[in-house]
This record gives C-alpha cells, sequence and structure tokens, in this order.
C-alpha cells in the first residue's frame, strides 16, 4: 500500500512521523493531482479537516488520522 500524497513534503512528512504511518505505507509519493490517481484506478481516501469543495469523488474521506486506520483496515479486508 502506498501514500499518494498532494501535501507539502516537509509537512507530509512530519504528519506521517508524528502519527506513526510509515509503518502502513510501502511508499510514499508526492503528487499535484489526486483526480488523476483516481482515473488511474487507484483507490482515493480524501484527508480533510474542514468543508472544502470537491475536485473528484474519492473513495472514502476522513477528516482525522484516527480514522485512517479503519479506511486500511476495511480496504485490506475488501482486497483479500
Amino acid at each position: 500500500m502506498a501514500i499518494l500524497s498532494n501535501d507539502v513534503k516537509e509537512w507530509g512528512k512530519y504528519l506521517r512521523e508524528k502519527y506513526n504511518l510509515n509503518r502502513l505505507f510501502k511508499e510514499v509519493v508526492m503528487y499535484k493531482n489526486s483526480m488523476a490517481a483516481s482515473e488511474r484506478g487507484l483507490r482515493t481516501i480524501r484527508f480533510c479537516r474542514k468543508v472544502q469543495e470537491k475536485t473528484f469523488e474519492p473513495d472514502d474521506e476522513i477528516s482525522s488520522f484516527a480514522q485512517l486506520k479503519k479506511v486500511i483496515k476495511d480496504i485490506w479486508q475488501f482486497y483479500s
């Protein structure tokens, strides 16, 4: 499993370390267009702490890192 993020590289690294997320992912790719990822068949999780205009329809949407673990678990179960 990989992170495809449109976040600022340094901020993303800080958050992954703070919340111990690196243990969940083999790859981290910084990318500017999540819609393109979805169009390529990648499963997308949109992290959004406050209401924002959607530029694409994600497979899942979360607003906290606490929700991430459950979404990842659901994805693993779906593909297992």
